[in-house]
């Protein structure tokens, strides 16, 4: 079920991620060509500006230089080099243009501007200053035929600035409409993964559920094998341990003796390791509701179970607690992942010298930590990540099998509670369980 919905999951998010390709794609290219556009816009407006004033100086110093000769003064140097200045303005324009035209309408115009419009332009400007009159011209003919190629010049370049204002009118437009497209496609697709989602939803809360019921029926399954594995094995068990023990009260022989011990022991073994079992299979099971116990008093029933054993591995096996505080579960099931966790600590303590194992339970809120923290060697780091899988032995002492802290973890998780491990070689261990609080202290009972 988790790969899945992994797989859903992947395949929406290499979905939206499609769509934004496919965004930059189709607005990407549009948008270079507008920014060109507006950057050619922008630089034609400049020069055609200019040139258009170098028009008006051109004009204005023809029209000066030739009242002069029609007044019978002399021509002005000045106007001369006016003249000339502004001249080489307009054609260093045009040059410094010849290669911006963008369209081929454009393109049409500037040439017929550069063939034609200001060749004829500056003809009739030359006429007009020239020393002598032309036969046949008046100084009002030669100002009009200046005027006229003028305008002519001055309409082309106003033409100019249409056609390149169009242009970028029209990419725009068609920018608008892709992102347009592209919007409504989002949104369009928005509403496809929007029904998807509450589809998608709906599918993994019916799987979430069925795995649930899937696992409690196994649990229950388990929990079945597990009871019949007890009883199936238990009684031939007694009966094979009452077998060893007759024959050993019957011989006389050491090496009978021996053997039959030994395999005794083994049968005690393989009983403690159904019992284990048994445990882990309950383990999982879901708690009563309502249930409740005493903090307290599960860790003094634990302490006073403890005694004998600590007594003889010179543990001290200390209790700080609150008599108030009671958790959200049974106490059969406290008892059991307190007392695992003491007995661990006791054992792994248990190395000759002095040593301490206390057991506290503290007021969280809502919440109830328990601690059972110990002074002994401590627990190697490679094997605090492997802590709670089962049949994983942190040592190679004698006795358990690997089965206790998977047990104390799943009963931990089975109600909604958190179990964390912090260790040091050499400085000790300590377990802490957080459990919910029980919400109705005053009927219930420890």
């Amino acid at each position: 079920m988790r790969r899945r919905l992994k797989a859903v999951f992947a395949a929406i998010v290499a979905a939206f991620f499609a769509l934004d390709l496919f965004a930059v794609a189709s607005l990407w290219p549009q948008l270079r060509r507008l920014e060109a556009l507006r950057t050619h816009y922008a630089a034609s407006v400049q020069i055609i500006t200019g040139m258009r004033g170098d028009l008006r100086d051109i004009r204005g110093a023809a029209a000066r230089q030739r009242l002069r000769r029609e007044s019978g003064q002399a021509a002005d140097p000045d106007l001369d080099v006016e003249l000339r200045a502004a001249r080489a303005h307009f054609d260093a324009k045009v040059r410094g243009y010849e290669a911006a035209p963008s369209t081929e309408e454009e393109a049409a115009v500037w040439r017929g501007l550069v063939a034609d419009a200001a060749p004829a332009f500056f003809q009739a400007v030359e006429q007009v200053v020239a020393p002598e009159r032309s036969p046949g011209s008046t100084y009002a003919q030669d100002i009009v035929g200046a005027i006229e190629t003028s305008s002519q010049v001055d309409a082309l370049l106003q033409q100019i600035i249409e056609i390149n204002a169009r242009e970028v009118d029209a990419r725009a437009e068609e920018l608008h409409l892709t992102v347009a497209t592209v919007v409504i496609l989002c949104a369009a697709l928005g509403v496809l993964w929007m029904v998807g989602g509450f589809l998608l939803i709906r599918w993994a809360l019916a799987a979430v559920r069925e795995y649930e019921r899937s696992t409690e029926e196994r649990l229950a399954e388990l929990d079945q094998f597990a009871g019949r594995v007890a009883h199936d094995l238990r009684n031939p068990l007694q009966a094979i341990g009452m077998a060893l023990s007759a024959i050993q009260r019957r011989t006389t022989d050491e090496r009978t003796q021996s053997l039959s011990a030994k395999a005794q022991q083994a049968a005690v073994r393989m009983g403690a390791f159904i019992q284990e079992l048994l445990v882990f299979a309950r383990s999982g099971a879901k708690p009563a509701p309502g249930a409740s116990a005493c903090v307290d008093a599960v860790l003094r029933e634990v302490q006073q179970e403890l005694t004998e054993p600590a007594k003889r591995g010179n543990v001290a096996l200390l209790v700080r607690s609150s008599p108030e505080l009671r958790a959200a579960i049974a106490p059969e099931a406290l008892r059991s992942i307190i007392g695992n966790l003491a007995d661990n600590a006791v054992k792994h303590s248990s190395d000759g010298t002095e040593r301490q194992v206390e057991l506290t339970a503290e007021d969280g809120g809502l919440e109830i930590r328990i601690q059972v923290r110990d002074n002994g060697p401590g627990i190697a780091p490679e094997a605090l990540s492997r802590l709670f899988d089962p049949f994983f032995r942190a040592t190679d002492r004698p006795g358990g099998f690997g089965i206790g802290l998977k047990t104390v973890k799943r009963l931990v998780d089975a109600h909604r509670g958190r179990i964390e491990v912090g260790s040091r070689l050499g400085h000790g261990s300590v377990f802490t369980v957080t459990l919910p609080r029980a919400g109705e202290p005053s009927d219930a009972r420890a």
